[in-house]
């Protein structure tokens, strides 16, 4: 306590040195607390089921395709239960939007389709109700917790009420707790927040649920484990169950059909853990610059009380005495920096909640928690440890005899080489922050130039889902369609409107295998394509420029337009007018004549331009309960023509509700979200780096000038030239930094490779950004060493000899 007071002592003695000293510890140490809170809730933290650690997604793999993570046959669901003995229970989920239509306005609700033993394998239990039982009609309907509030107020009442989806009656038999998520792998193509819960039902449906035709693969398959075996077990007695498969079923056979089981907590997170232990990382590297800093004003420090500090080693006090009280004013300064750093941690977490992109899984776990206040308490002590421990080691060295006789500057000589070693870390990190910053500026530059295959600008879209109760042929399906295509386009404002399925960039996805009659097939499958239903005059609407031929007209039959890729592939050279492919989608093989090729549309990722694709014409490929994504092309802002849209949509039928309005710059802006998020968090991070080096550097040049007034002034007294003296000085602390940067360009890799899956369009090693970014630094440190070096120079030369 005495040393602890007596540290607060001499703070107040020197408050511009403590500010400077806490301020940049709580940088440190607030913004690592910031990135760890992100970790711990995103990659540590739990999932919020009972042993979550048992849960497992089972993913079939088609080897033969290169498909690894496709979804299930019904059929092959109830194998997998049948046969499976590593696990308690198999449960099967898939995901659709419903109209739900009662009082109030007819809206889209996300229905999470279920076996009836889906809750019990997770481990959840309803809070109002019950779940589903084996006896359960097909109707029975579980509420998630939020619909429940935000349709029926949270009145409890609600059992036993019905509920309508697609003019169909269900009966409420439950309601899940508060909390309640989905959680599943980015590419399950199902959504976290589920509105309302059903098992198997209607009869269309039952053969998804019963089938093992790979053709009818929509389930996603959770797995509990039994207690005691491992991942490894399950999954080699998986690879015996798709043996079986794969001798049962020709299909299965052909796909090279395989199974794969992994911890459904990797599944989940598995996406962005690249991204946040990248920024784990480079700010781990801001709180070793700070440290470093902070070492380097305690030895400044610590040189300005070496007469005290000699005084009371000669009156008697041991070094471990000494050292006890450096160590203690590192301390001090680490939880005023800790505390401070709390502070601005807790502001910082909103921020960081602010800029993660909505992809960002469990990000509503993110915040200020114990654990996280138990970590930001290590990071204290490791900075007390950090910082503390160096003044300490060097103050050994120090020679009684030579500080009592004002020796000083044979006393500083061995920690002055010290403050420039320190100086040359800080630069090194530092130019590994700026080069992680540069190459990520650079990827988002050209992400943002990539043209996706249309023009996003003045783009709004939006999707109708058209219940097969009502709309149960499919020429009624695209009727409506084709007449709201009419409605819209007459509005004023509107260029043109057309309708797709599925939309670019949105998520989902229709592929299936093709081939070309007239020519031989290559490998022992046929290739994938994506397959577009689109309207007539949909690829106008969107931006995309025909390349050869001509678009479809109302009255094709039979014909296919294909992308450049497609045509590339199968007609390399050649023109494919007129060729024909064949396709079976739906089970039956279909021959189509190529009429046109359109340019790639880049569908599932702006990075790359994906599978290849076939675009069919709606009128002869719309089906009952069809989702359609209805694309306008307007010549103002796109969100202006919203109401008068939902208007004309609510007089051709006012039961069909509007879902997933947006402009389509929104999906662009969704593609580059990781990258952008990266970006914006390694910017800050690497300017706080650079003026925590920015300032070490002036500090040490300052003080090192401060050390030689005397010399100073002899050699100005002597005829030297200011600016000779000012670039002596300048080159002395310039000299450790541009060692730093050469070292911090080699050991750069580390980092680089964490963010390497987030780069597009730039190498890892691109020789421009390390130019550019070491340049930067480079100047950065060349102006601090300026200012410092100006200010020493400016002295009166009389002055400063008499002063000394």
């Amino acid at each position: 306590m005495r040393d602890f007071l007596l540290s607060l002592r001499n703070f107040g003695r020197r408050p511009g040195f403590a500010s400077a000293a806490i301020l940049t510890l709580a940088l440190g140490i607030g913004a690592n607390v910031v990135v760890f809170s992100a970790v711990y809730g995103v990659l540590l933290r739990p999932l919020p089921y009972p042993r979550p650690d048992r849960l497992t997604l089972v993913w079939a793999d088609w080897t033969a395709e290169d498909n690894p993570r496709v979804s299930h046959t019904g059929g092959d669901f109830q194998e997998y239960r049948r046969l499976a003995r590593s696990f308690q229970d198999l449960a099967a989920v898939g995901g659709v939007r419903q109209v739900l239509a009662g009082s109030g306005e007819p809206t889209q609700v996300q229905v999470g389709w279920v076996s009836r033993n889906f809750f019990p394998v997770l481990g959840v239990r309803p809070v109002l109700g019950r779940g589903f039982q084996p006896g359960d009609g097909p109707s029975s309907l579980i509420l998630g917790d939020e619909f429940w509030h935000r349709h029926f107020g949270g009145n409890p009442g609600v059992l036993g009420s019905t509920v309508r989806l697609d003019g169909q009656p269900y009966t409420v038999v439950g309601v899940l707790p508060a909390g309640f998520r989905l959680y599943l792998s980015a590419d399950a193509g199902i959504s976290t927040d589920i509105d309302v819960w059903k098992p198997p039902d209607e009869a269309r449906a039952k053969a998804r649920w019963v089938t093992p035709e790979l053709k009818l693969s929509s389930l996603r398959v959770i797995g509990r484990l039994k207690p005691g075996v491992t991942v490894a077990q399950a999954q080699q007695e998986m690879d015996g169950i798709a043996a079986q498969l794969r001798a049962r079923y020709p299909d299965h056979a052909e796909v090279g059909f395989q199974l794969a089981v992994r911890p459904l907590q990797d599944e989940v997170v598995g996406h962005v853990r690249p991204a946040l232990l990248a920024c784990q990382g480079a700010v781990a590297f801001v709180l070793l610059i700070a440290c470093l800093n902070v070492a380097n004003l305690m030895l400044v420090h610590m040189r300005r009380r070496q007469h005290e500090i000699a005084l009371r080693l000669t009156l008697g006090a041991t070094t471990a005495r000494v050292a006890r009280q450096v160590l203690v004013e590192c301390f001090t300064l680490a939880l005023l920096g800790g505390l401070l750093g709390l502070v601005l941690a807790s502001w910082g977490i909103y921020l960081l909640r602010a800029l993660t992109p909505a992809s960002f899984p469990r990000i509503d776990g993110v915040a200020l928690n114990g654990p996280v206040v138990a970590f930001a308490v290590g990071v204290t002590l490791a900075a007390t440890a950090v910082a503390g421990l160096i003044p300490v080691l060097i103050s050994r060295r120090w020679r009684l005899s030579g500080i009592l006789s004002k020796q000083s500057a044979q006393a500083g000589g061995s920690d002055s080489r010290l403050s420039k070693l320190l100086i040359v870390a800080e630069v090194a990190l530092s130019l590994v922050l700026l080069l992680g910053a540069g190459l990520l500026m650079r990827s988002f530059s050209r992400l943002e130039g990539v043209r996706p295959g249309f023009d996003p600008k003045n783009l709004l879209t939006f999707s109708i889902n058209l219940p097969g109760v009502r709309y149960k042929a499919p020429v009624q399906t695209y009727e409506l369609l084709e007449r709201l295509e009419a409605k819209i386009e007459a509005l004023p404002g509107v260029e043109s409107a057309s309708f797709v399925w599925p939309l670019p960039l949105e998520g989902q996805i229709w592929y299936g295998p093709y081939r070309v009659p007239d020519h031989p097939q290559t490998g022992s499958t046929p290739p994938l394509a994506d397959h577009r239903v689109i309207s007539p005059g949909y690829p106008r609407t969107l931006g995309t420029r025909l390349l050869e031929g001509r678009l479809f007209d109302d009255g094709d039959t039979g014909v296919v337009l294909i992308d450049e890729e497609l045509a590339r592939r199968n007609w390399p050279g050649r023109s494919p007018l007129g060729r024909t492919l064949v396709t079976s989608l739906l089970g039956t093989d279909k021959s189509l004549r190529v009429i046109g090729v359109l340019e790639n549309i880049r569908h599932q990722d702006l990075k790359a331009d994906g599978r290849e694709t076939l675009y069919l014409p709606a009128k002869e490929w719309s089906r009952a309960n069809f989702e359609a994504f209805v694309v306008v092309r307007t010549r103002k802002d796109p969100k202006a023509l919203v109401a008068p849209i939902r208007r004309e949509l609510r007089n051709l039928d006012p039961l069909i509700p509007m879902d997933k309005v947006r402009p389509m710059a929104d999906y662009i802006s969704k593609a580059v979200a990781p990258t952008r998020f990266a970006l914006v968090l390694m910017a800050i991070f690497s300017a706080a780096a650079v003026v925590l080096t920015a300032v070490g550097l002036y500090g040490v040049v300052a003080y090192s000038l401060s050390r030689k007034t005397r010399e100073i002034g002899i050699r100005m007294a002597l005829g030297a030239q200011r600016r000779d003296i000012l670039l002596k000085a300048i080159w002395e602390g310039l000299t450790p930094a541009l060692i730093g940067i050469v070292l911090g360009g080699l050991g750069s890799f580390g980092l680089i490779r964490m963010i390497v899956s987030l780069l597009f369009g730039v190498g890892a090693g691109d020789p421009l950004t390390y130019a550019a970014m070491a340049g930067l630094l480079a100047l950065v440190v060349l102006a601090a060493c300026y200012v410092s070096a100006r200010r020493a120079v400016r002295l009166d030369p009389t002055l400063a000899i008499r002063q000394e």
